[in-house]
């Protein structure tokens, strides 16, 4: 580590959803930012080191894969060290990907003593057993003290600490949506995003045929993107996919999941209409592309998508494969909701489930205000409610000139 380099080193949340997830490493970027600090990124598991490239223009601060990282080490049997622990690979194939999937473990012999035995004792500081430098932990924005962890944080960023860590983070601990209307940090929220990752080609491509062969969709032909979250009973929402996950075994797919409650049906079609009202709002002001546009339909609840596409008749597009409704987790890779993600924060209106980060997320992406509303699917508290209500579905909000577009899927990326 070169002499004097003052780092931020951001952990992946190990098991969060994938929209959690980058919201979280948002968090990172800004603090790094704003402390003149460098970034690296440590993903826990999962594919993200093979879709998205690190940004690092004119040797900018946030080359979050640079190699001369604090304390790397490969050894020859494909695992790294650093100072804050181990990081081990093993192969794994999906698709036209090789990916190596790194399972973070910190052996109990790793121990290491502060590098200054002045820091508090504060959540914010707080020293992981296995940890060897100031540490913000699992704070959740949600929650008042742990919003102001996260302030105090960033400014512990400020001093002349080598290095700082972020630590499974849920969500941006800056800018939480919950307190501030995401439609206000849409644009920061996408200057991040730009900031931090870059499709690498073979995404890029993996998801232009997502687009055009499992969605028949086209930019030629603007699309409604929706987005519905279901509560799910107990562990559920565990089981709904094809692949099943590790406590349930292999025998288990989304038709475990309970059958649609009238609540849930009526939630369903509040979402339709207020997508088919965008369409037509749309279409009123002026934008003929729109008037017969398609929905994109995507959903953490496989019989939910089903009912939708359902009820938005021959303009549904959605994915049929069933694994496509795992939105993340510790349990599959991220391609399938990665393809997701994209298309929908491609769309030209966004609607999603309040308490969803993942249409939110998506907006973000392309620095836009999503219509983001209570369908009454998915129970979250009256706050979050009242916090995530953005747009209004016959007036849908502005979006960004045709020229901005998605970080993951910019228009007209890709080509017939």
């Amino acid at each position: 580590m070169k002499t004097g380099t003052r780092w931020l080193i951001a952990y992946a949340h190990p098991s969060n959803g994938l929209a959690n997830k980058l919201g979280g490493l948002r968090a990172a970027f800004t603090i790094a930012r704003s402390s003149r600090r460098r970034l690296r990124i440590r993903w826990h598991a999962h594919q993200e080191n093979d879709l998205l490239e690190a940004v690092h223009p004119n040797g900018d601060l946030f080359d979050w894969a640079a190699s001369d990282g604090p304390g790397i080490s490969n050894s020859i049997d494909g695992a790294a060290w650093d100072a804050w622990g181990r990081a081990e690979w093993k192969e794994r194939v999906d698709g036209p990907f090789r990916s190596r999937k790194p399972a973070f473990v910190l052996p109990e012999s790793t121990r290491e003593f502060p590098l200054d035995g002045n820091w508090s004792t504060s959540k914010l500081s707080i020293l992981d057993s296995k940890m060897c430098a100031p540490t913000l932990h699992n704070v959740h924005p949600r929650n008042a003290a742990d919003l102001e962890e996260a302030r105090n944080f960033a400014v512990l960023a400020l001093d002349p600490t080598p290095v700082v860590v972020m630590k499974s983070i849920t969500f941006d601990v800056v800018r939480p949506w919950t307190r501030i209307a995401q439609a206000d940090v849409a644009k920061q929220a996408r200057y991040a995003y730009q900031h931090l990752f870059r499709p690498r080609e073979e995404f890029q491509g993996r998801v232009c045929h997502h687009l055009k062969h499992a969605l028949n969709l086209s930019f030629a032909r603007p699309w409604i993107g929706l987005q519905l979250r279901r509560s799910v009973s107990s562990a559920l929402e565990n089981v709904q996919t094809s692949l099943g996950c590790r406590r349930c075994g292999v025998e288990t797919t989304w038709r475990n999941e309970t059958e649609l409650s009238q609540s849930d049906h009526a939630g369903i079609l509040r979402a339709v209409r207020c997508a088919q009202r965008a369409r037509s709002g749309l279409c009123a002001r002026g934008e003929p592309l729109m008037c017969n546009a398609p929905y994109f339909v995507t959903s953490s609840s496989y019989r939910v998508l089903l009912r939708a596409a359902e009820l938005l008749g021959k303009d549904a597009r959605y994915a049929t494969n069933p694994d496509f409704v795992a939105h993340g987790g510790a349990r599959k890779g991220y391609l399938a909701p990665m393809l997701e993600l994209a298309v929908l924060s491609a769309s030209r209106v966004v609607i999603g489930s309040a308490g969803s980060s993942f249409s939110l997320e998506a907006a973000n992406l392309a620095g836009a205000t999503a219509i983001v509303k209570d369908f009454g699917m998915y129970h979250v508290a009256k706050e979050l409610r009242a916090a995530t209500v953005q747009g209004e579905c016959g007036d849908p909000p502005d979006w960004p000139p045709e020229a901005a577009g998605s970080v993951l899927l910019p228009r007209g990326s890709c080509v017939s």
